[in-house]
């Protein structure tokens, strides 16, 4: 897997490593959960004038935002208008820009191979797709801008779900933007992403910062 390496101490960077994610290790836990309060995130579109945008084979939707703070990926919520109870493929890129529209749709820095998520084996109304990360996909994101994409995995090109996205014309989440398969983008409609998981401890960071200054004094003096 490859990690993108991001300089923020005392101009030292520390890169936050990953495993490869396994084919068809993740599942989907619910259609109807609860939008978490933690996390990364941008808007629970639900909860606000929701339009919403079809996935499926040909459509590859996507969705930027900005890492404030480390955390170890274990659980993705997308914001639902109706799950079909296809199968889905989920990526996460490291971009330059979450506020330009060419940024989002360069898919050339993966933090990882992407996600195949199975049908749950019902489908669902409108409400929030949680998807739980087996340990062997979870990913650690350090402090930067990033972009994730949703594509339908069904070979026969069924609609997977449809993404709600906020709709009412503000722009309620100003570090990120939504593009549509169709290369349509808006700062003003935001697709409902969530990521939570396990945000490393202040001492193991701090740990893992002087190991790498350490490092690099040593190499100083050889």
């Amino acid at each position: 897997m490859t990690c993108t390496s991001r300089f923020l101490f005392a101009s030292a960077a520390v890169c936050l490593l990953a495993a490869a994610p396994s084919a068809n290790a993740a599942v989907i836990t619910a259609t109807d959960a609860a939008w978490p309060t933690g996390g990364v995130q941008t808007v629970d579109a639900n909860n606000n004038s929701p339009g919403a945008r079809g996935v499926n084979t040909a459509r590859i939707n996507r969705q930027s935002f900005v890492v404030g703070s480390a955390i170890t990926v274990e659980k993705i919520y997308l914001s639902s208008n109706g799950y079909e109870n296809q199968p889905l493929t989920v990526g996460v890129y490291a971009i330059a820009d979450p506020l330009d529209g060419a940024s989002i749709a360069d898919e050339t820095s993966p933090i990882g191979a992407l996600i195949n998520v199975p049908a749950l084996g019902a489908s669902g109304g409108a409400g929030n797709i949680e998807i739980l990360l087996d340990a062997s996909e979870q990913f650690s994101l350090s402090p930067g801008a990033y972009a994730l994409s949703v594509q339908g995995a069904d070979p026969a090109g069924g609609t997977a779900f449809l993404w709600n996205h906020s709709n009412d014309g503000t722009d309620l989440y100003t570090a990120g933007m939504y593009r549509r398969d169709d290369g349509s983008t808006s700062s003003t409609r935001d697709f409902g992403l969530a990521l939570t998981g396990a945000v490393p401890e202040p001492a193991s960071l701090l740990l893992t910062l002087l190991g790498v200054v350490g490092v690099g004094t040593r190499r100083g003096r050889g």
